[in-house]
C-alpha cells in the first residue's frame, strides 16, 4: 500500500508485544522477532534509507539463530552499503568476504557487480576489471544454473565498467572488456554494438588498421539484417562503421600526403638549381 512508516511502526510493534508474553514456546517468538527485524530492515531498504537499512542489517547478522538466512542478510547489507558513498571500502570488503564464503550463490553476480563498481570508485581499475572479467568468463559454467540471470549481470556490468573505464580515458582495459562483451552472443543485436566500441577504443589507441578491420566486421553482417534481427538502430549503427572507416580511410590518406609533403620540403636543393641560382 506504500504506507512503510505505518508498516514499520506495525513491526515494532509485533516485537514489543513478542517481548512481554510469557508463553512456553519461547523460540517460536524470539524467531517472530528475527522475522519482525528482518522486515523493517526490507521496509527501511524499499524506502532508499540504506543507513538505518544497513544498520538494521548488521544488528541480525550479531544475532546467533539458526532460524536467520545469514548469507541472504549479507547479500542485503552489501546492497544497503554499495548506496552509501562513505562506505566504499565496507562494500569492498563484505563483497569479498561474501564471494569467499558462499562462491555458489544465486546472487554473485550482482554481488560482483557491486565489487567491480566498487573497486571503480576507490580507483582500482585494475581490480575491477578483474571482477568484471570472471564475471564475463563464467557463462559456461553457470550456464545450467540460472543462465538468464547470469546473462543479465555480465552484459550490465561489463557495459557500465567498460563505459566509465573508456570514458576515464582507461583504454586497454575497456578493451578487454569490449572484447569479452562481444564474445558473449553472436547475434548481430548484440555483437555488432560491441564491436563497435573495440572500434572506437582502436581509434583512441590510433591503431588504425585494427579499428578499420573492426568495422568491416559489423559491415559484413549486414546480409543477417532481416527481420527481427534488423532493428532501426542496427542498422544505423552499420551506417556509422561505414562512415568512421571511410573517415579512417581519408585519415590515413592525408597523413601520408602530409609526410610526402614534409618530407619533400626537407629534401636540400640539388647541384644544378644550385647553380642556376648563382
Amino acid at each position: 500500500m506504500g504506507v512503510n512508516t505505518m508498516a514499520i511502526s506495525k513491526f515494532y510493534s509485533v516485537m514489543s508485544t513478542t517481548l512481554k508474553l510469557q508463553v512456553a514456546d519461547l523460540e517460536y517468538y524470539k524467531n517472530l522477532v528475527l522475522q519482525a527485524q528482518t522486515e523493517i530492515a526490507d521496509t527501511y531498504y524499499i524506502q532508499g534509507q540504506f543507513n538505518e537499512s544497513s544498520d538494521c542489517y548488521t544488528k541480525l547478522l550479531k544475532a546467533d539463530s539458526p532460524a536467520l538466512n545469514k548469507q541472504q542478510i549479507e547479500f542485503k547489507l552489501i546492497r544497503s552499503l554499495s548506496f552509501l558513498t562513505n562506505q566504499v571500502d565496507e562494500t569492498i570488503a563484505r563483497s569479498q568476504k561474501f564471494l569467499d564464503r558462499f562462491p555458489d550463490y544465486p546472487d554473485v553476480p550482482e554481488v560482483r557487480f557491486i565489487l567491480a563498481h566498487a573497486y571503480t570508485s576507490a580507483g582500482r581499475n585494475s581490480e575491477a576489471l578483474k571482477q568484471v572479467l570472471l564475471l564475463l568468463q563464467s557463462q559456461e559454467a553457470n550456464a545450467r544454473g540460472n543462465p538468464e540471470l547470469w546473462s543479465y549481470w555480465q552484459r550490465r556490468t561489463g557495459n557500465e565498467i567498460a563505459n566509465q573505464l573508456y570514458q576515464e580515458g582507461d583504454y586497454l582495459d575497456a578493451l578487454q572488456i569490449y572484447q569479452n562483451l562481444a564474445a558473449l552472443d553472436p547475434a548481430p543485436a548484440w555483437q555488432a554494438p560491441a564491436l563497435y566500441q573495440v572500434g572506437l577504443v582502436f581509434e583512441q589507441l590510433q591503431q588504425w588498421q585494427r579499428a578499420s578491420d573492426t568495422y568491416d566486421q559489423i559491415l559484413a553482417r549486414r546480409t543477417e539484417l532481416t527481420g527481427s534481427n534488423a532493428p532501426p538502430s542496427l542498422a544505423s549503427l552499420c551506417d556509422m562503421a561505414l562512415w568512421r572507416k571511410d573517415y579512417i580511410a581519408w585519415l590515413q590518406k592525408a597523413h601520408a600526403t602530409d609526410t610526402q609533403f614534409q618530407h619533400s620540403n626537407l629534401q636540400p636543393p640539388s647541384i644544378a638549381s644550385t647553380t642556376a641560382a648563382k
